[in-house]
């Protein structure tokens, strides 16, 4: 009796949810618990806790309540002596502690993110280890203990080199170069998990998409770096691999970097041509205001370049009437 009441009133908070009263819906939702509560049927709970934290995450996000839910599905979990959800639990738990975005949350989000590496180490699943591995050292950097982040990353690393999966120590290395690379702090150590690790696994592994990601990432990070050679050379690896690629976004984006490392040398009429290719690559009739806003913003570039760099008054006059007509294809009168 008491599971058939639960299955209704979860069957009445499916129904609520469809028809949009959320309220209605978390009250079915929360009787059912108390109920399964009140009988203390554990596998009940389980069911019930875990819909509320579909609910709280998914349908009617509430990151305070959607943290109690999964601290009660992980407590759950292991009072039923399942470690493996009780590991996808912490694991969840994390995630959302860090989101929360202060040093006392990260410090909750790392507690269970080293209770679910223990289990997961405990079950011998080295993958989910490694990603647990990484998620502390991903941790550790927010909580600027950079002494421990590096040897956070290299466990995890070694963990799925360890279980042969090439595969995803190619993706931790990036996901921890991604860390420096999108951090304040030791920007330039990404250039050491991208390059030394993440590319040649790239490579090995025939995986030309993220091997283009990765030159583009690196690109992108010398030039705030001030590493104008180097940017230079990645960039040159991205724009030719972008034409084994075939995608003809990435062929823009790696092309348009590749300007802007050439510009940065001071090398203008290479920068010239490269700007010009981006620019080819797009239909000839403006499909979006995007496109339209990007043409005019090139155009007008390499109106300035033309005219101060060039000094090619003709040239910088074109560009600058392209310019204009794309603004006016735009609509922008500020813009014109």
């Amino acid at each position: 009796m008491d599971t058939e009441l639960a299955q209704v009133l979860l069957w009445l908070a499916q129904a609520m949810v469809d028809r949009q009263r959320m309220e209605d819906a978390k009250l079915c939702y929360e009787l059912a618990l108390g109920f399964a509560l009140k009988w203390r049927n554990l596998r009940s709970q389980l069911q019930v806790t875990e819909c509320l934290c579909h609910f709280y995450s998914r349908v009617c996000p509430d990151l305070q309540s959607c943290i109690t839910y999964h601290e009660h599905w992980a407590s759950l979990a292991r009072r039923l002596q399942d470690r493996e959800l009780e590991g996808s639990a912490r694991q969840a738990l994390s995630q959302l502690y860090q989101a929360l975005g202060t040093p006392g949350a990260w410090r909750q989000s790392l507690d269970c993110t080293k209770q679910s590496l223990r289990i997961f180490i405990d079950l011998e699943e080295a993958a989910r280890a490694a990603e647990a591995w990484l998620q502390a050292g991903k941790l550790y950097y927010l909580l600027q203990e950079d002494e421990l982040v590096e040897m956070y990353f290299q466990a995890a690393i070694q963990t799925a080199l360890r279980g042969d999966n090439p595969s995803l120590a190619m993706d931790l290395y990036e996901k921890a170069g991604d860390t420096f690379f999108n951090g304040s702090r030791n920007r330039a150590r990404a250039v050491e998990f991208y390059r030394g690790g993440a590319v040649p696994l790239a490579r090995k592994l025939k995986a030309t998409q993220t091997e283009l990601r990765l030159f583009n990432k690196l690109a992108e990070l010398q030039i705030s770096l001030q590493g104008y050679e180097k940017a230079l050379e990645f960039a040159t690896l991205a724009a030719r691999l972008s034409l084994r690629v075939g995608d003809q976004l990435q062929e823009l984006v790696a092309f348009h970097r590749l300007a802007t490392a050439y510009e940065l040398l001071q090398m203008h009429e290479m920068a010239e041509d490269c700007y010009l290719k981006t620019l080819a690559m797009r239909p000839p009739v403006l499909q979006s205001p995007a496109e339209a806003l990007y043409y005019c913003k090139v155009y007008l570039h390499l109106g300035n370049l033309a005219l101060h760099k060039l000094q090619d008054e003709q040239d910088a006059a074109t560009y600058f009437l392209l310019a204009l007509a794309a603004a006016t294809e735009l609509g922008d009168q500020e813009l014109q």
